[in-house]
């Protein structure tokens, strides 16, 4: 038997927190699977949205860009955090070796907290391109090179009405001025 003392002995060694930078369920493949369809999708919304303003398509309708930029977006940030929103969802990772489920209860949480950051930052960058978008107009190149208009102050405000106690001055009377009527052909 040992001599040590359970207050001599060392307490056990605290368990290593996982970094949020290091917490991933997707591997290389499903990296690159997502930065292609992020690209393409991205490429895909930008040229529609080039071609509405050229053709000049109703703003309100240009609002639905959102979709293919919000799933653009979705897919690069995935990409970017090597996590995968959906994969989360379901408590799954998928490192190249097939589907498998993620039993430490820290790692779920590290990639919950990931998942909202992707979501949100998706939102964002959805809404400011749909919001360019939505702005823009086909001669938007031509508005920024004209000259400023100036706009000059208002000319000098017109009399106010008289009040109720104020008392019309008489002036002149003009007469009404004379119209020339056609003469009627006098009947035989």
């Amino acid at each position: 038997m040992s001599n040590a003392t359970p207050e001599s002995m060392p307490p056990p060694p605290a368990p290593e927190r996982i970094r949020p930078a290091a917490a991933a369920n997707i591997g290389p493949r499903g990296q690159r699977q997502r930065n292609g369809i992020g690209l393409v999708v991205l490429l895909a919304a930008i040229v529609a949205g080039v071609l509405g303003i050229v053709y000049e398509v109703n703003p309100w309708i240009r609002i639905s860009l959102f979709v293919p930029f919000f799933f653009a977006y979705l897919a690069l940030f995935q990409a970017k955090a090597k996590t995968c929103v959906f994969l989360v969802a379901k408590g799954q990772c998928d490192l190249d070796a097939g589907r498998q489920p993620v039993t430490n209860p820290e790692l779920q949480a590290v990639l919950r907290s990931k998942s909202r950051w992707i979501y949100g930052k998706s939102i964002v960058a959805a809404i400011v391109w749909t919001f360019l978008f939505f702005v823009l107009e086909k001669d938007w190149w031509q508005s920024l090179q004209q000259q400023p208009v100036v706009i000059a102050p208002p000319a000098a405000a017109p009399p106010s009405r008289p009040g109720p106690l104020a008392v019309p001055i008489p002036g002149p009377i003009a007469a009404p001025a004379p119209t020339t009527q056609p003469a009627e052909p006098e009947p035989p």
